[in-house]
């Protein structure tokens, strides 16, 4: 053995000689893979002595073009004295620190570097320092650090990529959220409302402040948010902040409609709050700064984009460019946004006007199509019509009351058939022309007899179906009436009396457009406690069953009534035949009333009473002779209040409603109970009556007398009150 040692695994070390050893750590620092700076500190001014290979080749700098420099120099865009000195205490405690930054190559370009700084100890400075004898003393480095760095472009481009990339998505999502609740709001039904809340999503999420013009014989502010208060609060919230204004000076009503016609699908008015201007622009800034004084310290550039409709401008949408110090605010992305939002708004207004202008004419067609019913002395009547399609208020089926004659009553039922847009445009003319008759006067059967040739001479599309009547008092017979009528191709009226029901089949005849001979009549007399029943056969008619048996169980359903009035008698009928009806319904029902009215509370009748009434005037007094009626039969008192309440109730859904309005009562055991169903869905609003003229007291009347409230039904509402005692 030469006595040298062995490792495990028989290795043998190799020992470099001492020279040699020398020379590494200079070899080392040239050749790692890591950049390495030798840094001289002296009165706070660092310089770079040495750089090895990798830092050449890095940042594209030789040694000579670098050595006895500042790294300020190279550094010049992020260089910080304070973040130098805080990385000198991190030194001089002996703890190694770390910054990256960007080092500006040759060519301009940057490489960023992550920087590893550590101190050579003061020892080994003054060996250095000791090997350079030409070097005085008071020239040499107080200090010298060892900088290491790594090429960290990479790294840092993807992070700066991908938090772009997430502010961009963030951004996204803040603008898809936003278009949502646009989108949400803009369903509301009041455009005043609608654009309000747009105004309250936009400020201050997106700009500083925003408002809303309608466009109506001028300009009028609906809504305006600066975003002022804690910023934070959802808009829905923050409704009761939003100002309305007076609409502006009528007079310039004649040049905004000149100037904002001749604007261009979102046009865009560049306006400021601080110097005056002419015409719109002008209505614009005063609306605004009369709503808020201080808007121009918020921002006093403005934009103010034409929102338009299919045929002139509807709104405009304004809303602030710059911050308050001037800062842009309004980026291209935004822009875009802020477009859609007003395409949307012209998309959601143009819809609402157009969907007023067809609701206005539908609702003019339907009041000119559906029932009608008068009160007559001495008769007790009620009336019930239902279109069999969904959200429908006209069908093919049709019923009229009418006082023909000074105390005389006519009654007419009729079934056009089918259920389509024509049946109800030919059920509106048949209505028409038996009116025109029935007021001429003539018998039941010469009535249908003409209704049948006018409309064979019109060339009507398809036949109809009618049952028309005459109710006249008897003479010399109190409370008793005499009911002549003919029928066209129509079901049978059903007469009950004493609890037996017969069918009045006299006076057939053909369908009205195909009879060629004469018709005949019949007649009945009707005493005290007779009720006389015309209906549809929607009332009857089922797919399971044949029509006879839905005739027997009419006659047996009436025979079984137990109520003494009318609209008692109808609500067992309804209960007992027409719970899921398959056609449309129409049914009149004639109550000769016993003498001595109708009879106690203790009726066996069911306590619930309904009536269906087209959305005009007309409905008010009817409403009113239904409660009376009605409590008369239950026995319940404060019929006054009963009265004023549903007269209320009526008339607003009748002011604020349309379509059909349906009165139901209900005998709860402790008082009455009414409801009101109209097709508008907005909520009643309790006000505090006008302020300069009649009315506005509905509700308020309607409060003090009894516990009410309201709920959503179908497409429209209910309106209910229950009588609390006095």
């Amino acid at each position: 053995m030469d006595g040298r040692e062995t490792v495990p695994g028989g290795a043998v070390p190799v020992v470099a000689p001492a020279e040699v050893v020398a020379l590494l750590p200079a070899l080392a620092a040239q050749h790692v893979g890591v950049g390495v700076t030798v840094l001289a500190v002296r009165d706070g001014v660092v310089r770079m002595l040495w750089v090895n290979d990798v830092f050449t080749r890095v940042t594209g700098y030789a040694a000579h073009e670098v050595v006895g420099l500042e790294p300020r120099l190279f550094y010049s865009d992020q260089w910080s004295e304070v973040g130098v000195a805080s990385l000198a205490d991190e030194v001089r405690a002996g703890r190694a620190a770390s910054i990256t930054l960007p080092f500006r190559r040759p060519d301009g370009a940057a490489v960023w570097l992550a920087l590893c700084l550590t101190a050579v100890p003061a020892g080994d400075v003054a060996t250095v320092l000791a090997a350079a004898p030409a070097m005085p003393a008071g020239d040499g480095p107080a200090e010298m650090w060892i900088a290491s760095f790594s090429d960290v472009t990479g790294t840092v481009e993807r992070s700066v990529h991908l938090r772009d990339a997430v502010r961009a998505e963030r951004r996204a999502r803040l603008h898809l959220a936003l278009l949502s609740r646009v989108s949400d709001v803009l369903s509301e039904p009041d455009a005043d409302e609608a654009l309000a809340q747009v105004s309250a999503l936009l400020a201050p999420s997106l700009v500083p402040w925003a408002g809303a013009f309608i466009v109506e014989g001028g300009l009028r502010l609906v809504g305006l948010d600066t975003g002022r208060g804690d910023g934070q609060r959802p808009a829905s919230d923050r409704r009761r902040t939003l100002r309305r204004v007076p609409p502006g000076d009528p007079t310039g009503a004649h040049e905004i409609d000149r100037v904002l016609g001749g604007l261009q699908p979102e046009a865009i008015l560049d306006l400021t709050l601080v110097h005056p201007t002419e015409s719109a622009a002008a209505l614009v800034q005063g609306q605004l700064l009369a709503a808020e004084p201080g808007l121009a310290l918020l921002s006093p550039r403005v934009r103010v984009v034409a929102i338009h409709g299919s045929r002139s401008v509807l709104a405009l949408l304004a809303h602030a460019v710059h911050e308050s110090d001037g800062t842009p605010r309004l980026t291209e992305e935004l822009e875009q946004v802020l477009d859609v939002v007003v395409r949307r708004i012209g998309l959601a207004l143009d819809n609402a006007r157009l969907y007023a202008r067809e609701h206005e004419l539908a609702e003019t067609m339907q009041r000119s199509l559906l029932p009608q019913q008068v009160e007559i002395d001495g008769l007790d009547l009620w009336t019930y019509y239902a279109p069999s399609v969904a959200h429908a208020q006209v069908g093919g089926d049709w019923y009229d009351v009418l006082e023909v004659a000074p105390g005389v009553a006519g009654v007419v039922v009729g079934d056009v058939v089918g259920h389509d847009v024509e049946a109800a445009a030919l059920m509106g003319q048949l209505r028409s022309v038996v009116r025109a008759y029935a007021f001429e006067g003539g018998t039941p059967a010469s009535v249908l007899d003409r209704t049948d040739q006018l409309m064979r001479g019109m060339r009507a599309p398809r036949g109809a179906s009618a049952v028309y009547g005459t109710l006249m008092p008897r003479v010399g017979t109190p409370g008793s009436w005499i009911f002549e009528y003919a029928r066209a191709g129509h079901l049978p009226a059903v007469l009950v009396r004493d609890g037996q029901a017969t069918q009045l089949a006299q006076g057939s005849g053909a369908l009205i457009g195909f009879g060629r001979r004469a018709r005949t009549g019949g007649r009945a007399v009707l005493v005290p406690g007779d009720t006389l029943i015309l209906y549809t056969d929607g009332l009857i008619e089922r797919r399971e069953r044949p029509l006879r048996a839905g005739l027997e169980a009419l006659l047996a359903a009436a025979a079984r009534t137990q109520a003494d009035d009318a609209a008692g008698i109808g609500e067992e009928l309804l209960a007992a035949l027409a719970d899921s009806p398959e056609d449309d319904v129409a049914v009149v029902i004639a109550r000769v009333p016993r003498a001595g009215g109708p009879v106690s509370a203790s009726s066996a009748g069911p306590r619930s009473r309904r009536w269906s009434m087209p959305s005009d005037p007309t409905a008010i007094a009817r409403s009113r002779h239904a409660v009376l009626r009605t409590c008369e039969a239950w026995g319940i008192d404060k019929v006054a209040d009963a009265e004023l309440v549903v007269s209320e109730l009526v008339a607003n859904a009748v002011l604020h409603g349309w379509g059909t309005v349906e009165l139901r009562l209900f005998d709860t055991g402790d008082g009455l109970r009414i409801e009101v169903e109209d097709s508008n869905p907005a909520p009643p609003v309790k006000l505090d009556g006008h302020a300069h003229g009649v009315g506005g007291y509905g509700v308020q009347i309607v409060d003090r007398l009894a516990d009410w409230g309201w709920r959503a039904a179908n497409d429209g509402k209910i309106v209910w009150a229950r009588l609390r005692a006095r």
